[in-house]
């Protein structure tokens, strides 16, 4: 029996809400694949809880769902079926609709990327750009009369500064976090016992903070989100080049340093007495590191693909001369480079980049 199956099953007709509201429960679950992570979630409160309790889980989310929709009277059903809970069933209804919460915003980010692609696809038929996407805000640029040298200008002045700042009221662990990420492949696959596997461990874990976090943990939990930035922001930057090379082919060389990101975490002294000149101070190294330790990573993935011989292109030139001059000025800097064959002139480049950039982390 698929898991689906058996959570409809194990409702008891004793404790099912009232007959009017049956549909109303459904149509909580428009969202493509909510119903389903919802079956899986009860199957794992069952197992993990029992029958009783599941029931009480059940029962409290079709109320909700009724009062919501504005059934007569659910609201008055609602809070005597939560006077009726002991503390224990209480916490497990609790962090049984936390975790239903987290499933509907990973089944609604679904949804919306899913809807982002099928509007894609249907522009790239039409042969236009997607609707709110760079291309189409660069197409409007060009639509509004604006020639190439002036939507360059324009493009060269934005300055977007994202700042990155803690919220004492997310008390969600970076953890739980990672699980709920992890779901995202399985519940778009179908593979049930995946998800059940993460459900669990989700359920036999502290989902909050234990106590609350020291300032450098808060530096730390940001650097985690920040991480998605070395791939995101090069996407970013790719697809505005692109759109602005086909919307003004004669200035495809448009530079883009329109993008930087700040953070408050660590250096915000306005009312915290934690935030002290050294724990700016680590918080600044932390984050000098954390720069530095990714440029390290990109090099190394580089050296794997950057082959290019200099018998087989002629693509020498200005990277030899700097090559020369760098060395020069540094000879340390000649062992690594000299352990790269001499034809392999980007490996040799990366291998200088590598080295200083290892420098950067042992100081």
């Amino acid at each position: 029996m698929s898991a689906v199956a058996a959570s409809s099953s194990s409702s008891s007709p004793a404790s099912s809400a009232p007959a009017a509201g049956e549909h109303v429960r459904e149509e909580a679950y428009h969202v493509p694949g909510l119903a389903r992570a919802v079956a899986l979630l009860d199957q794992v409160v069952r197992e993990q809880t029992g029958q009783t309790r599941a029931d009480a889980v059940d029962r409290v989310r079709r109320l909700a769902a009724q009062v919501r929709a504005g059934l007569p009277g659910a609201a008055d059903r609602l809070s005597h079926e939560l006077d009726q809970l002991d503390g224990d069933t209480l916490r497990t209804v609790i962090r049984a609709l936390s975790l239903f919460f987290d499933l509907a915003n990973l089944c609604e980010d679904r949804a919306r990327v899913a809807a982002l692609d099928r509007r894609a696809e249907q522009a790239i038929a039409e042969g236009r750009p997607r609707p709110e996407s760079i291309a189409a805000a660069v197409e409007e640029l060009r639509a509004s009369g604006l020639d190439a040298g002036q939507a360059s200008d324009l493009v060269e002045r934005l300055h977007i500064e994202p700042v990155f700042t803690a919220h004492p009221s997310e008390a969600k662990r970076r953890t739980t976090r990672e699980l709920l990420r992890q779901l995202r492949r399985p519940l778009e696959d179908g593979d049930d016992e995946t998800c059940l596997a993460l459900l669990t461990s989700l359920w036999q874990s502290d989902l909050v903070r234990p106590q609350r976090p020291t300032v450098l943990a808060e530096v730390d939990r940001g650097l985690f989100f920040a991480g998605n930035l070395w791939d995101d922001v090069p996407i970013l930057c790719r697809e505005l080049r692109e759109a602005f090379a086909a919307a003004f082919p004669s200035r495809s060389d448009v530079r883009l340093r329109f993008l930087q990101f700040g953070t408050w975490i660590g250096g915000d002294r306005d009312g915290h007495p934690h935030v002290t000149s050294d724990v700016t101070r680590e918080t600044l190294r932390r984050l000098r590191s954390a720069a530095v330790s990714r440029h390290l990573e990109k090099c190394s993935e580089m050296r794997q693909v950057l082959v290019t011989s200099t018998r087989q292109s002629d693509a020498a030139g200005p990277l030899l001369e700097r090559l020369e001059a760098i060395t020069a000025k540094w000879p340390h800097l000649a062992e690594p480079v000299d352990a790269v064959s001499e034809n392999e002139l980007p490996r040799r480049w990366l291998a200088v980049r590598h080295e200083l950039t290892g420098q950067e982390i042992r100081r």
